[in-house]
């Protein structure tokens, strides 16, 4: 007995047959998701993220010269720095002042040169030797811890004893405790009580 294929047998078979021939087509044409594999490519992605993090430098004599923390950190290394969130840094100048930063975001240059921070930026000096704190607050400021400097083109307050200061700019030398205001500068004074 012959074989016959009927038409409905025929349709399904062609059905399948274009299915088929799509189904190719699209593995063909849709774009690979694999990691990146050469090294160009890899150097545009964070090569390493930290959480809950802490580093410590210290001076020739030991002591803690630096410290700096925050809750997650991710290095790109072809642009050699890090990108920080919620920093904090404690740092011990060579007069022994003390000062406390921290900030909602920061960037660190891999060589820990510069720092800049962003975002509720608030750094507290204290002088054992003068016996004052000096907060500063803004929205960004840039660091250079080595060189005990810092600076921005940003609103800041400062609030030293009875002064509140506000001014546009900032440049703070912290070895020679000079500071010098930009613009815009508005000094307020609050007389003790007695």
């Amino acid at each position: 007995m012959p074989h016959r294929v009927t038409l409905s047998a025929a349709l399904t078979y062609l059905t399948l047959v274009v299915l088929l021939a799509g189904s190719f087509w699209l593995l063909k044409i849709t774009p690979k998701t694999t990691p990146p594999t050469d090294a160009k490519q890899r150097q545009k992605a964070a090569d390493y993220f930290l959480k809950q993090f802490e580093t410590v430098e210290t001076h020739l004599d030991s002591k803690q010269q630096y410290r700096l923390s925050g809750s997650h950190l991710t290095h790109f290394p072809q642009h050699q720095y890090s990108d920080i969130t919620d920093i904090r840094v404690q740092m011990t100048g060579k007069a022994q002042n003390r000062r406390i930063i921290q900030a909602d975001n920061g960037q660190m240059s891999d060589d820990g040169q510069q720092l800049t921070l962003e975002n509720n930026v608030r750094l507290v000096n204290h002088s054992p030797s003068a016996q004052k704190t000096v907060t500063i607050t803004s929205q960004s400021l840039t660091i250079y811890p080595q060189k005990e400097y810092a600076h921005t083109e940003d609103w800041v307050q400062i609030q030293a004893g009875n002064f509140l200061i506000q001014a546009t700019g900032m440049t703070s030398w912290w070895n020679t405790q000079k500071l010098q205001l930009h613009n815009h500068v508005h000094t307020t004074y609050t007389r003790p009580t007695p």
